[in-house]
């Protein structure tokens, strides 16, 4: 692989867009079943959970980069002056200051839950934002991956947050929503290492009396690892997208996309 390319897409701007997008990436898979493959490639608007999923991230792995973020501070509405401050500075949303301050104790909760935990996510070691290419299914199709964090210890760690109920839930939609069993594998075979999963729930947990910490709140972590098995699964439902792909995207395609109609009986 070319270390030009690597350095190439450590850039943002260059890995989502259109240098990037000449590679497959995780995101792709979602849009690429016989139900959603009108939507390949389709940018989709971003919403205040995708924004404070980016600050999260930012603030946890990447705090010198915070500055481009605004944060709108006059008042808790996003009212007329909100909106008229959006347009002066030509974005589309902001954070409020009392969402930065959730956001940073999501953050703080995290690296006090343990120092073993602290260590894995900022030891000075660590590899972040870290960009890879290599080529899957049959050494086939060209994809890209970019790492939250190359621990020292020889894995990656993939920062997500969620609002499920336990950690039984955020496995299901992880499965069968987010598609992070596909990333699991398309990362572990890029970067030769497994891949990790610290999960951060957004809901505010209180302790209870017979803590040390009764009363305080925090925020509940999941330390994820992915089984062989799920592995596996995994790359039968990428080497299905790909046969989505190559049948109405791929050079050879076999049905044009817009003059196709569904036809069904209920």
């Amino acid at each position: 692989m070319s270390k030009k390319i690597i350095e190439k897409l450590r850039i943002d701007s260059n890995y989502y867009g259109d240098f990037g997008s000449s590679y497959f990436s995780n995101s792709d898979l979602k849009n690429l079943t016989e139900n959603t493959f009108k939507k390949f490639h389709v940018k989709e608007p971003e919403n205040l959970n995708m924004l404070k999923g980016k600050y999260l991230h930012t603030y946890l792995l990447e705090k010198n980069k915070l500055d481009t973020f605004p944060i709108w501070k006059d008042s808790e509405s996003r009212g007329v002056k909100y909106k008229q401050w959006l347009e002066d500075l030509k974005i589309e949303m902001a954070l409020k200051v009392s969402e930065v301050k959730e956001l940073e104790f999501m953050v703080k909760s995290t690296l006090e839950r343990s120092e073993d935990l602290k260590d894995i996510i900022t030891n000075k070691e660590n590899l972040y934002e870290e960009p890879m290419v290599g080529k899957l299914i049959e050494n086939k199709y060209k994809f890209k991956a970019k790492a939250d964090i190359i621990s020292k210890r020889g894995f990656i760690v993939d920062i997500k947050t969620t609002g499920a109920e336990s950690i039984d839930d955020w496995i299901y939609v992880a499965k069968n929503r987010f598609h992070y069993d596909t990333q699991a594998y398309i990362y572990s075979q890029l970067f030769n290492m497994p891949l990790v999963f610290v999960v951060i729930n957004k809901n505010i947990q209180t302790y209870g009396r017979e803590s040390e910490k009764c009363g305080e709140n925090y925020h509940e972590v999941y330390f994820v690892e992915v089984s062989r098995e799920t592995l596996f699964n995994a790359y039968n439902k990428i080497e299905k997208a790909m046969n989505v792909w190559e049948k109405y995207y791929g050079p050879n395609a076999t049905t044009d996309v817009s003059k196709l109609f569904y036809k069904t009986t209920f």
